[in-house]
């Protein structure tokens, strides 16, 4: 396999297991130092990643993780923000209490934001870096009888990435350009 990521340094959020999990397996075969957070350290215990166990949905967390990150490997060359999902009930509007929208949006959208805000400005500062939203399905299409609060804010992650991809997309004419993804 080609070793195209050697020397880069990559954090995966919700990186232990399903898709993110994968992504780190992927990102770690090409060449790259992997970080990944979530909030139970993972079963297996002879995993290559460096883990960093945080919850990402409090706010003081993030500062936390990229502390760490800045003391133990300098600064991040690519972040994959995966983390996601819902816990939200079936049945629609009625069911959903203002908690479980607030956890959705927390979980969704505003750790994404929270992870990008500490490590974009580095990324700025060094012209180079790679930011990938993984994103869902539902933030386009809505089943809201089981996940109405996990569809809107996939939606507002969506919009989000949009947004902060056609802002730093402008930075191209000073000789570099930010990539940002949304899967």
């Amino acid at each position: 396999m080609d070793k195209e990521l050697i020397g880069k340094v990559a954090l995966v959020t919700g990186g232990t297991k399903g898709i993110g999990r994968t992504i780190a397996e992927r990102l770690s075969e090409a060449g790259a130092i992997v970080i990944v957070t979530a909030r139970t350290r993972p079963i297996e215990t002879h995993t290559k990643h460096h883990f960093i166990a945080s919850d990402l949905t409090i706010a003081n967390e993030t500062d936390k993780v990229v502390s760490e990150i800045n003391e133990k490997f300098g600064s991040i060359d690519i972040l994959v923000n995966n983390m996601g999902g819902s816990t939200s009930p079936s049945g629609g509007f009625g069911a959903l209490t203002d908690e479980h929208w607030e956890n959705d949006l927390q979980l969704n959208l505003q750790s994404a934001v929270r992870i990008d805000r500490a490590i974009l400005p580095q990324m700025v500062e060094k012209k180079s870096g790679v930011i990938i939203h993984i994103s869902s399905v539902t933030g386009t299409l809505p089943v809201y009888q089981s996940l109405g609060g996990y569809a809107v804010a996939k939606a507002a992650l969506n919009n989000y990435s949009k947004s902060l991809s056609k802002e730093f997309s402008q930075k191209k004419g000073s000789g570099w350009r930010l990539s940002l993804r949304e899967w």
